[in-house]
């Protein structure tokens, strides 16, 4: 999510709404062109999963979502238009992550939701990779969302590190877990979660 709708009409910019939550959009008299901005959900981070004596774990970043502008005719748009809004995704304590799900402004144009990060039990060395990013489309600009950093570590004392959250249009990604704890959420609407480092306990 979200999508921002701004409204012109002769007069110039009359009125810009943003929805986070899935909303029907009604066109006001007298418009001329909108201006529509849809971004998708981000998706979690991986989880860092339980690991036993002096192992390490973390978890890849989430992918934030696409993007895509596009400016529409009034003579193009019905009466009214469906705004579906992607949801994030949630953070896991097992697996993988969540990913995020795509937004949309009717049929005119849409974002792709970003793709989870995954997890990965302690070894000797490791790596768990962060999601890709979704996708814009059918806008007059389509951008794709920022891949989550992988997350790293290893045993014996070796500190297990999760990676950072993909940005977006809107914001930078959840910041990783550098020592035992949570990532952090995204900052921008639609961003990556942050992934979480783990020594001994799930934590996701």
């Amino acid at each position: 999510f979200p999508v921002t709708i701004a409204s012109i009409t002769s007069a110039g910019l009359v009125a810009q709404r943003v929805y986070t939550t899935t909303s029907t959009w009604t066109k006001p008299a007298s418009l001329t062109r909108i201006k529509v901005t849809v971004v998708g959900g981000g998706a979690s981070a991986g989880p860092s999963v339980a690991t036993g004596g002096n192992q390490q774990s973390g978890g890849g970043g989430g992918g934030s979502g696409g993007a895509s502008i596009k400016v529409i005719e009034a003579a193009s748009l019905g009466t009214s238009v469906v705004c579906t809004i992607g949801t994030g995704g949630v953070g896991q304590s097992a697996g993988v992550g969540i990913a995020g799900s795509t937004s949309s402004f009717g049929t005119h144009c849409s974002a792709t939701g970003g793709s989870p990060g995954s997890g990965a039990a302690a070894a000797s060395a490791w790596n768990a990779d962060g999601g890709v990013g979704g996708a814009g489309s059918d806008g007059d600009i389509n951008i794709d969302g920022g891949s989550g950093n992988a997350a790293a570590g290893g045993t014996f004392g070796a500190e297990g590190v999760g990676g950072s959250g993909g940005a977006t249009i809107f914001g930078g990604g959840g910041k990783a877990s550098p020592v035992s704890g949570a990532g952090g959420a995204g900052r921008g609407y639609g961003a990556g979660g942050g992934g979480g480092a783990n020594n001994q306990n799930a934590i996701s």
